[in-house]
């Protein structure tokens, strides 16, 4: 199955800082109803475009921020023996950035070949090693 037939207009991915979703959350979209309904009620748009018969959507919705500067990064797609694992992580500020304080709602939706495995979306806690603080030693005798 070529990518291309996995897109719309050439897209496979879309992403925003705005949507109706206040509580985080995920969603798997099989047909092309209910994409089309996942876009008008969760996204507040109209759908990019028909879901493509061989693919399916795959969405993360992070809920309610309290600034901008917030993300989500879908970042792996695996199927395996039982189900189709999916990676997620969420992009917060760094320190250093310039933020609003404005309500925002982060989302992510993709593209990715249709399964009839259950799928498993799952968020990803990766460490900031800058934050860490050096391991202390227990003193030698």
């Amino acid at each position: 199955m070529s990518l291309e037939t996995l897109s719309i207009d050439g897209k496979t991915e879309w992403h925003g800082s705005n949507s109706n979703v206040v509580k985080e959350g995920t969603m798997k979209t099989m047909t092309p109803s209910e994409w089309e309904e996942m876009w008008e009620q969760y996204i507040g748009e109209p759908c990019p475009g028909m879901l493509p018969p061989d693919a399916m959507g795959v969405s993360v919705f992070l809920g309610e921020r309290s600034t901008t500067g917030y993300g989500v990064q879908i970042y792996s797609v695996k199927e395996e023996k039982n189900k189709i694992r999916v990676k997620w992580e969420e992009k917060k500020p760094h320190k250093s950035t310039r933020v609003r304080n404005e309500i925002t709602q982060p989302w992510q939706i993709i593209l990715t070949p249709k399964s009839e495995k259950p799928i498993s979306i799952e968020e990803e806690q990766k460490v900031d090693m800058r934050n860490r603080h050096q391991p202390t030693l227990r003193p030698r005798i």
